[in-house]
């Protein structure tokens, strides 16, 4: 059966997005059969690589009361100090746009898991009400030792990975109006301490149906607490 030709026009004079830049979720240490020189190489000038990101595991404060954790378990990597070394690595090739993400708060700020167990930073569970400060203290504080150990701005900060999903990996779950309260108190406490890293919401997935139902509940809200924010 003989195909139709088609035509495709390009017009170069308009722009309906803007895309920032190239990344991927750091890994590097999986990546055994180059030296760690000659992976950051390829990566910035081969791949062409311009942002990356990674997890700010809940390692970084196992404990309401303990120091913060610079050498704590991250997702894809061994520990944070080695995500720090790639950031400053990486920073010198021209990189400039580096994201963290929490897959689950400390667990001494969260419900019980999906299986009634813990608090647990994996299965799910909640971040607790009474703990909307202290993350965002938290939060705060990972931006103050990141710029300090790396030199480096973190240019952006997502609250929650995947907020639908209770998984057996480092996760917890928030409707829209949890999330909403979160982003009040992050919010907040890096206009109050001067930070400039970006907050983004929801990373939720599309396929689930529910990314307007966050959008709304942030957007619509008239707290002038939300003011500094945007939806992604």
């Amino acid at each position: 059966m003989a195909q139709e030709k088609v035509t495709i026009t390009i017009d170069t004079t308009k722009t309906f997005q803007t895309i920032e830049g190239f990344g991927a979720f750091n890994t590097i240490s999986q990546w055994r059969h180059e030296t760690a020189e000659k992976k950051y190489d390829l990566l910035a000038n081969d791949l062409g690589l311009s942002m990356l990101r990674f997890e700010l595991p809940p390692t970084f404060q196992p404990a309401k009361d303990s120091d913060y954790n610079t050498r704590g378990e991250v997702f894809g990597g061994p520990d944070l100090q080695h995500n720090f070394q790639d950031v400053r690595e990486l920073s010198k090739r021209g990189i400039t746009k580096f994201i963290a993400t929490i897959w689950s708060p400390p667990a001494w700020m969260k419900t019980l898991n999906k299986e009634g167990k813990g608090p647990t930073t994996s299965n799910g569970g909640s971040l607790r009400e009474d703990r909307l400060e202290d993350f965002a203290v938290y939060c705060a504080a990972y931006c103050r030792v990141f710029r300090r150990e790396t030199g480096v701005e973190l240019y952006a900060l997502g609250i929650q990975n995947e907020p639908e999903f209770a998984e057996p990996y480092n996760s917890c779950k928030y409707n829209p109006v949890q999330l909403r309260e979160a982003l009040r108190y992050v919010g907040r406490k890096f206009r109050e301490e001067g930070i400039s890293t970006k907050i983004y919401v929801p990373e939720a997935l599309p396929a689930q149906q529910h990314l307007p139902d966050f959008f709304n509940a942030i957007n619509n809200d008239s707290d002038p607490g939300l003011d500094f924010l945007s939806s992604h």
